[in-house]
C-alpha cells in the first residue's frame, strides 16, 4: 500500500512538471501576421540603419523641403519629414553633389536605399555614389535610356553592393557621404566641335528623400527603382455634387480645387489648394444636355442649370512638359438637372391598403434643398388618416390608416428653395393611396349564404312533399 502512494505521488510530479509545456505549446503554434502600415515597411527592416534620416537639419549647396515627400498610397498620407533638392542649374542639371550621411561599413548583402525624385527631363543620366574620407567611391550609373524607361516622378531606388564589380573591400571601409549627378547625356560631347549644351529650361527639380541602409530587397535583381509610385494620388470630396443632381435655375461656382478633391497630388506637388502650380495647368469644361460642345470656364465662374437634362463636366490638368503640353489627368462628372423637388417616393407612387392594416410609406428627402417652412403631410380626404410622420437619415416615414374603402392622395408639401439658387417655390409631392377594407367581400359572402341557406329550405320541402304524396299521406 505505501509502495502504491509512492508511485502515485511520483506520477503526480512527472504530470505537474509536464503541465506547463502543454499549457504553453498552443502559443507557439500560431504565428503572428504582421501587415505593413506603410510602403517603406517592406524595405525598412528592424536592420536597418538610416544614413540621411527623414528629418535632416542642414545640407549645403541644397534645399529642405518641408510638405513635398512621398505620398503613401497604403496609409493615404504624405510620407513623414522633408525631402533634399541639391542646387541645378535652370536645365534642371546637377553636375555633381556630395552630402553627409552617418558613417558606415556595407557588406555584400546590403543595398543603400533612397527617394529619388526624377523630373521630365531629355536623356539625362544619373549617377549615385558613395565616398569615404580617402579614395573609396563606389559608383552605380543609370543610362538615359533607362532614365526614360523609369519616367518622371517619385522612385525608391535600391543601390546593391554585390552589382558592383570593383576590387575595394568596402566592408573594411568607412563611408561618409553620398554624391548625385543628373546631366544631359550632351555633356558626354562637350569636346566635340559640334557640341550644343542642353537647353530646355525648367522650373522641376531633383529631390531625394530617406537614404538608409538595409539588406536586400527580396523581389529586387539588380540596382535600380524597385517602387515607382502613381504619378497622381487623390480622392474626391464627399461634399461635391454627392447626389450628381442638381435644379433648374440653379447657379454654381468652383472657387478652387478644393471644391472638387479632398486632396489631389501630383509628383511632390499638393495641387488641392491651388490653381496653377509650377509646370501644371487646369482646365474646367462644361457641356450642357443635347449638346457635344465644351465651354471651358475658370475657377470662380458661374455654371447656370438653365435646361433640364444631363450636363458634363470635365476637370483637366495639363503638364507642361520638355516637348509639348500634354494632359495627365482627367475626370468627368455627369450632372442630372431636374426640376425642384422635395424628393421621390421610395416605391412608386401608387400604394394599396388591405383589410385594416395601415402601411408605412418611405420618401427620400432631396438633399441640395433647404425647406424654407414646415413640412405639411396631409390626406386629400377622409378615407384615410395620416397616423404619425417623422423623418430619419433624409428619409420622411408616413404611416396610414385606412377609414373607409375608396381612394385618397398622400400630399408632401412645402416651400423651398436649392442650395444654389435664391428663389423660394412651394413643392408638393403626391402618392394615390387605394383603400380596400374589405366590407364589400363580407357583404356578398352573407347574400350567398342566405341564398344558399334558402335555396336548401326550398330542396327539404320539396323532398318532404315527395315522401308524403308518395305515401298517400295527407298534408293540413
Amino acid at each position: 500500500m505505501k509502495k502504491f502512494g509512492v508511485i502515485f505521488l511520483a506520477v503526480v510530479i512527472v504530470l505537474a512538471s509536464l503541465l506547463p509545456n502543454f499549457l504553453l505549446l498552443p502559443k507557439n503554434t500560431y504565428q503572428k501576421v504582421v501587415y505593413a502600415e506603410s510602403i517603406e515597411d517592406e524595405f525598412y527592416t528592424e536592420t536597418a540603419v538610416d544614413l540621411i534620416s527623414i528629418n535632416p537639419s542642414s545640407v549645403s549647396s541644397a534645399t529642405i523641403e518641408t510638405e513635398k515627400a512621398p505620398f503613401d498610397e497604403k496609409t493615404k498620407t504624405r510620407m513623414p519629414g522633408s525631402i533634399i533638392t541639391p542646387n541645378a542649374d535652370d536645365y534642371g542639371q546637377i553636375s555633381g553633389t556630395s552630402f553627409a550621411t552617418n558613417a558606415f561599413s556595407p557588406t555584400s548583402e546590403q543595398s543603400v536605399f533612397l527617394w529619388i525624385y526624377l523630373i521630365d527631363a531629355l536623356k539625362f543620366r544619373l549617377t549615385i555614389s558613395i565616398l569615404d574620407n580617402a579614395s573609396s567611391t563606389l559608383t552605380w550609373s543609370f543610362n538615359e535610356n533607362r532614365i526614360e524607361e523609369m519616367g518622371p516622378g517619385w522612385k525608391l531606388f535600391e543601390l546593391r553592393l554585390k552589382d558592383l564589380q570593383t576590387e575595394d573591400d568596402y566592408s573594411t571601409k568607412v563611408y561618409q557621404f553620398i554624391r548625385i549627378k543628373y546631366v544631359s547625356y550632351l555633356e558626354d560631347f562637350a569636346d566635340d566641335p559640334d557640341y550644343q549644351p542642353y537647353d530646355i529650361r525648367t522650373n522641376e527639380r531633383l529631390s531625394f528623400y530617406h537614404v538608409f541602409l538595409d539588406k536586400n530587397a527580396e523581389n529586387s535583381v539588380n540596382s535600380g527603382n524597385i517602387y515607382n509610385l502613381d504619378r497622381v494620388n487623390y480622392k474626391y470630396n464627399d461634399n461635391f455634387l454627392a447626389d450628381k443632381t442638381v435644379f433648374k435655375g440653379d447657379k454654381m461656382q468652383i472657387l478652387s480645387p478644393s471644391v472638387i478633391f479632398e486632396y489631389l497630388y501630383i509628383g511632390k506637388y499638393d495641387l488641392s489648394n491651388l490653381s496653377v502650380v509650377g509646370k501644371y495647368e487646369w482646365r474646367i469644361l462644361v457641356s450642357g444636355p443635347n449638346s457635344s460642345d465644351w465651354s471651358e470656364i475658370e475657377f470662380g465662374d458661374t455654371i447656370s442649370f438653365s435646361m433640364l437634362g444631363f450636363y458634363r463636366l470635365s476637370v483637366q490638368i495639363y503638364e507642361n512638359s520638355a516637348l509639348s503640353d500634354r494632359r495627365i489627368f482627367n475626370v468627368e462628372f455627369d450632372v442630372y438637372s431636374q426640376e425642384l423637388s422635395l424628393g421621390r417616393f421610395v416605391t412608386g407612387t401608387s400604394y394599396k391598403i388591405k383589410n385594416n392594416e395601415n402601411i408605412t410609406i418611405r420618401f427620400k428627402l432631396n438633399s441640395g434643398i433647404e425647406l424654407q417652412s414646415e413640412l405639411s403631410v396631409e390626406m386629400s380626404n377622409n378615407n384615410a388618416n395620416v397616423k404619425s410622420y417623422y423623418i430619419e437619415d433624409d428619409y420622411l416615414y408616413v404611416t396610414i390608416e385606412p377609414v373607409s374603402n375608396g381612394s385618397s392622395k398622400l400630399e408632401i408639401s412645402a416651400e423651398a428653395k436649392s442650395q444654389n439658387n435664391t428663389k423660394i417655390v412651394t413643392c408638393v409631392s403626391e402618392a394615390t393611396i387605394t383603400i380596400d377594407k374589405g366590407q364589400g367581400n363580407d357583404l356578398f359572402m352573407i347574400i350567398l349564404w342566405v341564398s344558399f341557406a334558402c335555396f336548401c329550405i326550398g330542396i327539404t320541402i320539396y323532398l318532404l312533399i315527395s315522401v308524403v304524396k308518395a305515401r298517400d299521406v295527407d298534408v293540413k
